[in-house]
């Protein structure tokens, strides 16, 4: 929910998201995203470590694997970001 909020309150360009968090899981933000008419089209960048992340999020969502590649990340971002 903290990580819910945050954006909420925030309205960020872009969001690193971990699919395995403390309180909930990164799908279940995502998706909780995804319906919400002001934060759906904020870009999502999946980092993580779990084999099976792409199953978690819709599959036009970009994933990084970790330990992530800082220049694979950079030129995401400059794709993402206008």
């Amino acid at each position: 929910r903290v990580a819910y909020d945050s954006i909420m309150e925030e309205k960020p360009d872009l969001i690193l998201l971990d699919i395995q968090m403390p309180r909930q899981t990164g799908a279940d933000l995502f998706r909780r995203l995804r319906n919400q008419k002001e934060l759906r089209d904020i870009p999502v960048v999946v980092v993580s470590g779990i084999p099976s992340r792409r199953l978690a999020v819709s599959r036009d969502v970009p994933v990084l694997d970790k330990p992530v590649d800082e220049e694979q990340l950079l030129t995401l971002v400059r794709e993402l970001l206008p």
